[in-house]
């Protein structure tokens, strides 16, 4: 496909997600067919100049949401919605859960926890469990990371994924059946990107969209209605991306940075 017409295919998916106003839209679309200085019979609206670094992050969260519904990596526990009930006891371990890398499923909950939830900001012991499996590439050898201090050593699985622009995305997934606010978590991924400096991680529950917005907006996120993704500029100067998305028999919370 044509570069251009794969930036403008970029923009419309950021469009239709409200995360660029249709002026912005044409801006953008106008600037990417006269780059090259033939005029085309598209309009030419007035310039909306977007800041670099707000338009680097709203481009980059194309691959956020394309590496949400990344099937490569097989999660044991997510394959098939089950009815939800009220009832959220901590699901069994099978013995039989496990897989040629090593991925054999622990349960964090006694690590899941948010220094700040509206902010999606993880604490410590959960924070440094994402930052391990962010480092890992899919060729490493450095043996399995630790779960807090004293807790249980666990191997990811990690794979390259690259989407049909060519963009690449280095994916941990760790299985991980547990309870948390009253939810059913299924597994942890953490994804980064290549020639970008944007990072993200999702939670993953075998409960619907709506029920995990409530719960989790009932501890102190601030998540917007399911498929859509609100932006917050933190404290820290960092730009943070946040939402629900309905994928593969789960619900994902993802949270992104950059």
């Amino acid at each position: 496909m044509d570069e251009r017409l794969e930036a403008l295919e970029r923009l419309a998916v950021l469009r239709d997600r409200n995360l660029l106003s249709d002026a912005e839209f044409e801006a953008e679309k106008a600037r990417i067919f006269s780059a090259d200085g033939n005029k085309t019979s598209l309009s030419d609206p007035k310039p909306v100049k977007l800041p670099n670094r707000k338009l680097h992050f709203l481009l980059g969260a194309i691959l956020v949401v394309a590496a949400i519904g990344a099937g490569v990596l097989v999660s044991r526990e997510t394959g098939v919605d089950e009815p939800e009930t009220e009832e959220t006891a901590e699901p069994q371990t099978a013995s039989s859960n496990q897989d040629s890398g090593g991925n054999s499923p622990v349960r964090l909950s006694a690590i899941l926890r948010f220094e700040n939830a509206k902010e999606c900001r993880p604490a410590d012991d959960l924070g440094t469990l994402l930052s391990d499996m962010r480092s890992l590439s899919p060729d490493d050898k450095s043996g399995p990371i630790t779960l807090g201090v004293d807790g249980p050593e666990v191997r990811p699985v990690v794979q390259e994924v690259t989407s049909g622009n060519g963009n690449a995305a280095i994916i941990a997934q760790l299985v991980a059946p547990s309870t948390w606010e009253g939810l059913r978590v299924t597994e942890l991924r953490t994804s980064r990107y290549a020639d970008s400096d944007i990072e993200s991680f999702q939670i993953r529950f075998k409960e619907t969209p709506d029920k995990v917005r409530r719960k989790l907006n009932e501890a102190g996120f601030d998540l917007p209605e399911t498929g859509k993704l609100a932006t917050i500029e933190r404290a820290d100067g960092h730009t943070l991306m946040v939402g629900i998305e309905r994928v593969q028999g789960t619900t994902s919370l993802l949270c992104s940075t950059s």
